[in-house]
């Protein structure tokens, strides 16, 4: 997925904050798409489930967030977040970001955002409510030093992440799902993370890669 103007397909806001007294870097993406891969660009790929108790299944407009560590042209270390739609099933797809260290840190729930802190492994999620306009949006933190997920070569694979909203936050991370059901009669039947995308983007300069990552 690329960054654009397009006001019909993806969209891009490119803008400076400040974190806990460190500078980062916020950017946005619409729907995910794959396109082209760029030179050492990198391939962030996932999908979230968010159900909760009593057995409520959440539609699929969602937004994550992810949080990024790089070190840019000058040698300087920067940290991005970038914000990121899923489709109708739950996929969010981001390409050609710049390598580095990266990690799913949150989920928008309409006004609402789970996120962790990603400061040490097991640490909880937990619930922020968005402020009322004009008041700025709560960001999360990008102090934590754990990144919970290693990339094989140039792509990142969050896999099935799976919230569920009852006294705490239950997060599962799972690679598949076969019939997998939560709070809600529903049940999953999802492949593989990197053969749906295989499948969804046959002509996609990144299914060579993603077909021999995934064994094929």
């Amino acid at each position: 997925m690329r960054l654009t103007t397009c006001t019909t397909c993806l969209f891009s806001l490119l803008l400076t904050a400040c974190a806990a007294g460190t500078a980062y870097t916020i950017m946005q993406y619409g729907d995910p798409e794959l396109t082209e891969p760029q030179e050492n660009g990198m391939l962030l790929l996932g999908a979230v489930i968010v159900e909760a108790v009593p057995a409520h299944r959440y539609p699929p407009h969602l937004r994550v967030l992810l949080k990024g560590e790089i070190i840019d042209e000058s040698g300087s270390l920067k940290r991005i977040q970038i914000e990121a739609d899923v489709d109708e099933d739950g996929y969010f797809a981001i390409e050609n970001v710049l390598p580095g260290r990266w990690a799913l840190q949150g989920v928008w729930i309409g006004y609402s955002l789970i996120w962790n802190d990603l400061e040490t492994p097991g640490m909880p999620w937990v619930s922020a409510r968005r402020l009322a306009y004009p008041i700025p949006l709560p960001r999360a933190r990008l102090t934590g030093d754990h990144w919970p997920t290693v990339p094989k070569e140039n792509v990142y694979d969050f896999g099935y992440n799976v919230f569920i909203l009852a006294d705490y936050i239950q997060h599962y991370r799972m690679d598949r799902l076969d019939n997998a059901s939560f709070t809600s009669p529903k049940t999953w039947q999802r492949p593989p993370l990197l053969e749906h995308f295989i499948e969804r983007y046959p002509e996609s300069g990144w299914t060579p890669l993603l077909t021999r990552l995934a064994g094929g």
